[in-house]
């Protein structure tokens, strides 16, 4: 099986899915070689969630479009090497308290997590409170927000997190305003690079 990563984890992604289809102890080696992973609940909303058993080497996970159960499917398991997720939405969903409970849970079960991409979704001020906190994700160095309806209030609970990043994205965030701003630059944590 050793054997069998190494030279599954030397294939490329196309090579890597025609193995998959071919052998389960093949798809076995595949998901434990594979450290980046993609999924796309918009294209296959049926699709399973990842789960750190099936993907132990995973250190990126993209997910696209997902709903309140992927979420809360991530933080069954503790995800040992996860250093980077990215959440990525088309319809700017709003993020309720059940969703933001269910993502809080996810990251403080990925210890090593340094790296948070959040696009295209509405983070209200009570979800905002639920999700920026120090305990959420303490090694958190990296938050890009794309599309995210992020008002002054939010700003203020975000810089109070105590996370200690250094790379800070704000795209088309049109609600954070000069107040939001200040609050953010006025972080005493964040060493923007």
């Amino acid at each position: 099986p050793a054997a069998a990563a190494l030279v599954v984890g030397a294939l490329g992604k196309d090579d890597r899915k025609a193995l998959r289809l071919a052998h389960t102890q093949l798809r076995d080696a595949v998901a434990e070689a594979t450290s980046k992973l993609v999924a796309d609940f918009e294209v296959s909303p049926v699709a399973r969630s990842p789960t750190p058993r099936r993907w132990p080497r995973l250190e990126k996970l993209r997910l696209v479009g997902p709903d309140f159960a992927p979420l809360e499917a991530l933080g069954a398991e503790t995800w040992g090497r996860l250093r980077t997720l990215s959440l990525e939405y088309r319809d700017n969903p709003v993020l309720d308290a059940p969703a933001t409970r269910a993502l809080a849970a996810a990251l403080r079960r990925m210890p090593a997590l340094e790296a948070l991409y959040l696009l295209g979704a509405t983070i209200p001020d009570a979800s905002a409170g639920e999700l920026f906190r120090a305990d959420v994700a303490p090694r958190m160095r990296v938050l890009m927000l794309g599309d995210v309806d992020l008002t002054p209030t939010a700003a203020r609970l975000l810089a109070a997190t105590g996370w200690r990043l250094d790379k800070l994205g704000l795209h088309s965030c049109l609600d954070l305003g000069s107040a939001g701003v200040a609050a953010l630059v006025a972080a005493p944590t964040f060493a923007p690079r």
